[in-house]
Protein backbone atom coordinates (compact mmCIF):
# COMPACT_ATOMS: atom_id res chain seq x y z
CA UNK A 1 0.00 0.00 0.00
CA UNK A 2 2.10 3.66 -1.02
CA UNK A 3 0.28 6.42 0.49
CA UNK A 4 0.28 9.78 -1.55
CA UNK A 5 2.42 12.66 0.38
CA UNK A 6 2.73 16.05 -0.83
CA UNK A 7 5.30 16.53 -3.98
CA UNK A 8 3.71 12.66 -5.18
CA UNK A 9 2.40 13.21 -8.77
CA UNK A 10 -1.73 13.31 -7.75
CA UNK A 11 -1.30 14.42 -4.73
CA UNK A 12 -2.82 17.39 -2.13
CA UNK A 13 -4.01 20.41 -3.62
CA UNK A 14 -1.26 22.45 -1.62
CA UNK A 15 0.56 23.09 -4.13
CA UNK A 16 3.79 22.13 -5.77
CA UNK A 17 6.25 20.85 -2.80
CA UNK A 18 10.15 20.69 -2.52
CA UNK A 19 12.54 18.36 -2.89
CA UNK A 20 12.29 17.36 0.97
CA UNK A 21 8.43 16.13 0.38
CA UNK A 22 9.72 14.13 -2.45
CA UNK A 23 12.20 12.38 -0.95
CA UNK A 24 9.94 11.96 2.27
CA UNK A 25 7.47 10.23 0.06
CA UNK A 26 9.44 8.06 -1.80
CA UNK A 27 11.49 6.79 1.56
CA UNK A 28 8.30 4.60 2.10
CA UNK A 29 9.36 2.23 -0.36
CA UNK A 30 12.94 2.03 1.08
CA UNK A 31 11.70 1.39 4.64
CA UNK A 32 9.17 -1.30 3.68
CA UNK A 33 11.65 -2.70 1.95
CA UNK A 34 14.22 -2.91 4.41
CA UNK A 35 11.83 -3.76 7.07
CA UNK A 36 10.96 -6.61 4.99
CA UNK A 37 14.06 -7.68 4.26
CA UNK A 38 15.23 -7.94 8.05
CA UNK A 39 12.10 -9.48 9.37
CA UNK A 40 13.04 -12.25 6.73
CA UNK A 41 16.79 -12.88 7.74
CA UNK A 42 15.80 -12.80 11.36
CA UNK A 43 13.26 -15.69 10.68
CA UNK A 44 15.60 -17.08 8.62
CA UNK A 45 18.49 -17.21 10.73
CA UNK A 46 16.07 -18.11 14.06
CA UNK A 47 14.61 -21.24 11.93
CA UNK A 48 17.90 -22.54 10.95
CA UNK A 49 18.93 -22.47 14.63
CA UNK A 50 16.20 -24.22 15.64
CA UNK A 51 16.51 -27.16 13.17
CA UNK A 52 20.09 -27.52 13.71
CA UNK A 53 19.46 -27.50 17.59
CA UNK A 54 16.69 -30.10 17.24
CA UNK A 55 17.66 -32.34 14.78
CA UNK A 56 22.02 -31.91 15.11
CA UNK A 57 21.84 -31.47 19.09
CA UNK A 58 23.95 -28.27 18.29
CA UNK A 59 23.70 -24.65 17.73
CA UNK A 60 24.72 -21.43 15.09
CA UNK A 61 26.83 -19.65 17.28
CA UNK A 62 26.81 -16.60 15.88
CA UNK A 63 22.55 -16.59 15.46
CA UNK A 64 21.45 -14.94 18.24
CA UNK A 65 24.68 -11.84 17.88
CA UNK A 66 23.21 -11.73 14.57
CA UNK A 67 19.79 -11.58 15.00
CA UNK A 68 19.87 -9.10 18.04
CA UNK A 69 21.82 -6.48 14.93
CA UNK A 70 19.13 -7.32 12.35
CA UNK A 71 16.22 -6.41 15.06
CA UNK A 72 18.51 -3.14 16.20
CA UNK A 73 18.31 -1.97 12.61
CA UNK A 74 14.64 -3.10 12.11
CA UNK A 75 13.91 -0.86 15.15
CA UNK A 76 16.01 1.69 13.72
CA UNK A 77 14.01 2.01 10.53
CA UNK A 78 10.71 0.59 12.60
CA UNK A 79 10.09 3.70 14.62
CA UNK A 80 10.51 6.26 11.54
CA UNK A 81 7.82 3.82 9.44
CA UNK A 82 5.44 3.88 12.08
CA UNK A 83 5.57 7.59 12.99
CA UNK A 84 4.98 8.22 8.82
CA UNK A 85 1.98 5.80 9.29
CA UNK A 86 1.05 7.66 12.07
CA UNK A 87 0.91 4.53 14.37
CA UNK A 88 2.39 5.60 17.00
CA UNK A 89 0.97 5.44 20.30
CA UNK A 90 0.40 9.33 22.12
CA UNK A 91 -1.31 10.03 25.29
CA UNK A 92 -3.44 12.46 24.06
CA UNK A 93 -6.07 12.88 26.99
CA UNK A 94 -4.81 16.11 28.10
CA UNK A 95 -4.12 17.30 24.71
CA UNK A 96 -7.97 16.76 23.47
CA UNK A 97 -9.33 18.78 26.07
CA UNK A 98 -7.43 21.81 24.50
CA UNK A 99 -9.33 23.85 22.00
CA UNK A 100 -8.47 23.97 18.40
CA UNK A 101 -5.69 25.84 17.78
CA UNK A 102 -3.85 24.87 20.85
CA UNK A 103 -4.03 21.65 20.60
CA UNK A 104 -2.25 21.77 17.41
CA UNK A 105 0.44 24.11 19.19
CA UNK A 106 0.87 21.64 21.59
CA UNK A 107 1.69 18.72 18.52
CA UNK A 108 4.12 21.63 17.51
CA UNK A 109 5.99 21.56 20.27
CA UNK A 110 5.64 17.82 21.06
CA UNK A 111 7.43 17.78 17.37
CA UNK A 112 9.81 20.16 18.40
CA UNK A 113 10.68 18.24 21.85
CA UNK A 114 10.98 14.92 19.55
CA UNK A 115 12.81 16.29 17.26
CA UNK A 116 15.42 17.06 20.09
CA UNK A 117 15.78 14.37 21.41
CA UNK A 118 16.20 12.44 18.12
CA UNK A 119 19.16 15.05 17.53
CA UNK A 120 20.33 14.22 20.25
CA UNK A 121 20.55 10.54 20.08
CA UNK A 122 21.69 11.32 16.23
CA UNK A 123 24.65 13.09 17.51
CA UNK A 124 25.82 11.11 20.42
CA UNK A 125 25.90 8.17 17.86
CA UNK A 126 28.18 9.95 15.81
CA UNK A 127 30.28 10.95 18.43
CA UNK A 128 30.66 7.57 19.61
CA UNK A 129 31.08 6.22 16.10
CA UNK A 130 34.02 9.37 15.58
CA UNK A 131 35.53 7.83 18.85
CA UNK A 132 35.87 4.23 17.52
CA UNK A 133 36.94 5.42 14.12
CA UNK A 134 39.77 7.42 15.05
CA UNK A 135 41.54 5.05 17.11
CA UNK A 136 43.16 2.37 15.25
CA UNK A 137 42.82 0.42 17.99
CA UNK A 138 39.08 1.06 18.72
CA UNK A 139 38.68 0.64 14.91
CA UNK A 140 38.84 -3.41 14.93
CA UNK A 141 37.09 -3.70 18.44
CA UNK A 142 33.86 -5.51 17.61
CA UNK A 143 31.63 -8.16 18.90
CA UNK A 144 31.63 -11.08 20.31
CA UNK A 145 30.89 -13.74 17.74
CA UNK A 146 30.97 -12.00 14.45
CA UNK A 147 33.56 -8.82 15.16
CA UNK A 148 30.77 -7.02 14.09
CA UNK A 149 32.66 -3.47 14.24
CA UNK A 150 31.15 -1.25 17.63
CA UNK A 151 31.64 2.22 15.19
CA UNK A 152 29.10 0.85 12.52
CA UNK A 153 26.49 0.21 15.37
CA UNK A 154 26.59 3.35 16.46
CA UNK A 155 26.88 4.80 13.31
CA UNK A 156 23.40 2.96 12.59
CA UNK A 157 22.05 4.00 15.56
CA UNK A 158 23.27 7.59 14.37
CA UNK A 159 21.61 7.25 11.21
CA UNK A 160 18.63 5.99 12.84
CA UNK A 161 17.78 8.55 15.13
CA UNK A 162 18.57 11.11 12.28
CA UNK A 163 16.54 9.63 9.92
CA UNK A 164 13.74 9.57 12.41
CA UNK A 165 14.18 13.37 13.18
CA UNK A 166 13.89 13.74 9.39
CA UNK A 167 10.46 11.44 9.76
CA UNK A 168 9.50 14.07 12.73
CA UNK A 169 10.32 17.53 11.08
CA UNK A 170 8.13 16.64 8.34
CA UNK A 171 5.24 15.44 10.59
CA UNK A 172 5.44 18.73 12.48
CA UNK A 173 4.95 20.88 9.23
CA UNK A 174 2.11 18.17 8.12
CA UNK A 175 0.49 19.21 11.54
CA UNK A 176 1.31 22.77 10.68
CA UNK A 177 -0.10 22.86 7.42
CA UNK A 178 -3.41 21.13 8.83
CA UNK A 179 -2.44 17.91 6.68
CA UNK A 180 -2.67 15.73 10.06
CA UNK A 181 -4.03 16.41 13.34
CA UNK A 182 -1.50 14.75 15.66
CA UNK A 183 1.75 13.14 15.20
CA UNK A 184 0.87 9.92 17.22
CA UNK A 185 -2.06 7.92 16.60
CA UNK A 186 -3.81 8.21 20.65
CA UNK A 187 -7.39 8.08 20.03
CA UNK A 188 -7.45 8.12 16.37
CA UNK A 189 -5.80 4.55 16.27
CA UNK A 190 -8.59 3.37 18.71
CA UNK A 191 -11.35 4.71 15.89
CA UNK A 192 -9.67 3.47 12.92
CA UNK A 193 -9.44 -0.23 15.24
CA UNK A 194 -13.16 -0.09 15.93
CA UNK A 195 -14.54 0.70 12.61
CA UNK A 196 -12.91 -2.46 11.11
Amino acid sequence: MTTQYPGDSGGDAGGPAGPLARLYSRAEWVEETVIAYLLAAMTAIAFANVVVRRLFDGSIIWALELTLNLFLYLVLFGMSYVLRKGAHIGVDAAVRLLPGRARKWAEVTAGAVSLLYAAAFAVTGWLVARKFLSSEFLRGVGSDELDIPHWFTYGALSFGFAYLGFTVFMATLDVIRGRRTAITAGHEAEEAADSR
